[in-house]
């Protein structure tokens, strides 16, 4: 797979950045001022009163100034930007796709699913593309949006349905943030220290596929260049997931994930040009097997129960110790008492995911 020369000559040379960092230390200054006067305020009383105003007014004033600005001006220039960036590389540029139909695990969840910036580059072969991924989950105070950047690309041949969960990416070094939670029974461990950077999920029965599709070769390319990048094979389609999103203003971000394209898709390309699915009995097929289209999810009870016994346990254990003289230590009991649970929690985890092969 060939990639073509990208330039960034129009990246290097736009002020949109230098603007954007005005800007944000600009409302920062604002709110530091703010917080700084309401302080001098509580320490000296009435003196402060009138650069309270002051403060208060120059907030007012800036904060919306600063935003009208912002999608007004900048993210019209940024457009602007990203459209002679496409044009002069021969790339493809689409400012917002919504509710993409891609078979990804990150691409049916949520609400208000929609692509922004998405890059989409040529080769010699299937194209690339490069963009922001956004959803969101809840509602009210509890709603969040969800944001991610993601590469894919497309292989020569279906394959089972694999994961790879980036240790890099993980909380506190240990629990997944995948948004989807797959059979601990699919995990399968590969050779040297492959699983110090990833763990790897493939469907029952496919451990040999598994075996087949990740060479030492393909192993080095992955920790080398996409450790900090989640990844799935689903049908004939790789992605690679990031937990936050691509700032493509910066040239830096471009030859990062431009070095992983050029270098894990070519590896994998080769090594799964010949694959077949034994199960299938037919080559020219190029099909697998039902049981190994998709990995087996599982619910997080873990999680769920952890979040009912730090909400009892954050009131109801406190209220019970808290009464009579003792009830102004509400607030300390019910802090002391979460802290007590969560560890519970976390610890239980721990062990858990120890005793796992």
């Amino acid at each position: 797979m060939k990639l073509p020369n990208i330039t960034f000559e129009l990246l290097e040379s736009s002020k949109i950045q230098t603007q954007r960092n005005i800007a944000t230390a600009a409302t920062l200054s604002v709110i530091v001022l703010l917080l700084v006067t309401i302080f001098l305020r509580g320490l000296f009383g009435d003196y402060f009163k009138i650069l309270v105003v002051v403060a208060f007014a120059l907030a007012i004033v800036s904060i919306p100034v600063v935003l009208i600005w912002y999608f007004a001006v900048y993210q019209r220039n940024i457009n602007d930007l990203f459209s002679k960036f496409a044009t002069k590389n021969n790339v493809s540029f689409i400012r917002k796709k919504d509710d993409p139909d891609y078979n990804g695990m990150l691409f049916n969840r949520g609400e208000d699913r929609h692509i922004k910036d998405q890059f989409i580059i040529p080769t010699d072969g299937e194209p690339i593309e490069l963009g922001n991924y956004y959803y969101t989950t809840g509602s009210g105070k509890n709603r969040t949006t969800h944001r991610y950047g993601y590469v894919r690309a497309k292989l020569p041949r279906r394959l089972p349905h694999m994961v790879l969960d980036a240790t890099a990416n993980n909380l506190a070094g240990r629990f997944s943030t995948l948004p989807q939670q797959f059979n601990s029974s699919q995990k399968l461990s590969l050779e040297g220290d492959f699983d110090k950077y990833f763990t790897l999920y493939t469907p029952d029965e496919y451990e040999r596929d598994a075996l087949y599709v990740f060479t030492p070769d393909v192993m080095q390319a992955m920790i080398t260049h996409a450790r900090n990048y989640d990844i799935e094979i689903i049908d004939s389609d790789l992605y690679l997931y990031r937990t936050k999103p691509f700032d493509f203003l910066q040239v830096d971000e471009w030859k990062q994930a431009l070095a992983v394209i050029s270098t894990l898709t070519p590896e994998l390309s080769e090594q799964t040009d010949y694959y077949a699915d034994e199960r299938i009995f037919n080559r020219n097929a190029n099909a697998i097997a039902p049981q190994g289209q998709r990995l087996k999810s599982t619910t997080p009870w873990l999680l769920i129960a952890g979040v009912i016994v730090f909400t009892i346990g954050q009131y109801f254990i406190p209220f019970l110790l808290a009464s009579g003289n003792n009830a102004d230590r509400f607030p300390l009991m019910s802090f002391l008492a979460a802290g007590i649970m969560m560890t519970g929690i976390f610890v239980a985890i721990y062990f858990k995911n120890k005793r796992k092969p």
